[in-house]
């Protein structure tokens, strides 16, 4: 029903209004506090990204390929890196998507790739890119991990 539909997307404009208000949290002190950051912790299968109580899953392969594509520093400090990762995360996660939209399989890419010498891709995300460069729908959080 349309009511339906409208408590839906109301429910969502204020998850995403509360996810950005924490984003622009980050890296400031809170209430005298030290700054804050987000905390990655590694479990069996998986990482946990979180910030102010607002808790992000990432599978292991997905942690091992962010790390491979930020560009942002190649030093690798690890706060500036656990920003970029949760913003592009909670991005992606108010989006209700996991950032597989409508992906090829790895066989497509690997025949274009021998096939035609093609080597970056218009529509990705940095969950589902290929390549080390590609287009996405959100340069401004997904630009450190190679999104051009």
């Amino acid at each position: 029903t349309k009511a339906g539909v409208n408590q839906i997307a109301s429910k969502l404009l204020r998850d995403s209004m509360e996810r950005c208000q924490a984003i622009a949290k980050i890296g400031k002190k809170d209430k005298g506090k030290e700054k804050t950051f987000p905390v990655v912790k590694k479990c069996k299968y998986s990482f946990d990204i979180e910030f102010r109580k607002k808790l992000l899953k990432l599978n292991i392969p997905h942690m091992e390929k962010l790390r491979q594509l930020y560009i942002a520093d190649p030093e690798l400090n690890e706060d500036a890196f656990n920003v970029s990762l949760y913003v592009l995360l909670q991005r992606y996660h108010s989006l209700l998507g996991h950032g597989m939209q409508c992906a090829c399989s790895e066989h497509v890419f690997d025949a274009l790739k021998h096939t035609l010498q093609v080597n970056f891709e218009c529509f990705a995300s940095p969950l589902n890119c290929r390549f080390p460069r590609y287009c996405s729908a959100f340069p401004d959080t997904d630009g450190v991990f190679g999104s051009l």
